[in-house]
């Protein structure tokens, strides 16, 4: 089974992207039945990683070191380096100290992925996401599909029923 899980707060502006790519994903795109579309909010070691071979986590990643709408990919081995936690999301626990936690009782996927789009606006309570992070959300779908069709998942678009199969 692979898991796609969005993670983020809606009421925390751009915090928000990872449950608002879920939501395009259900409403736009057919995936297997293979496929998992979870909305995994601000969960911490209640999400179900560990039911998983394989994980796309989708979420907004904070780095200093680049520009609001940048688009960020994030290995199983990168957020397990433990280096990354400040750029993370701020939920209330950390993807790496939930890896660490699943790594102990052997139950982390064999392959996870980050793919987060750097915030304009997070803290202030805001429902919306900014012009600069929405722009965003088709490149970070594309990643996505990007990566299901490297585990061998094929994703339509619903209005034009035609694969996204990448070369």
């Amino acid at each position: 089974m692979i898991g796609v899980v969005g993670l983020g707060n809606v009421l925390l502006g751009d915090e928000g992207v990872g449950i608002e790519i879920i939501r395009q994903l259900r409403e736009y795109y057919v995936l297997s039945p293979h496929v998992d579309l979870i909305d995994g909010g601000v969960g911490g070691f209640s999400l179900p990683f560990h039911k998983f071979k394989k994980v796309i986590i989708v979420d907004a990643v904070r780095d200093s070191s680049r520009k609001p709408g940048d688009i960020v990919l994030l290995s199983k081995e990168e957020i397990l380096s433990g280096g990354l936690v400040q750029k993370l999301s701020m939920h209330d626990v950390s993807l790496d100290e939930i890896f660490f936690l699943l790594a102990l009782r052997d139950e982390l996927p064999d392959e996870i992925i980050l793919i987060g789009i750097v915030p304009l606006n997070v803290g202030n309570i805001k429902m919306e996401l900014s012009s600069v992070v929405m722009r965003k959300i088709p490149h970070a779908i594309g990643k996505i599909c990007k990566v299901l069709n490297r585990w061998g998942i094929t994703v339509e678009r619903r209005d034009r029923k035609s694969a996204w199969v990448y070369p």
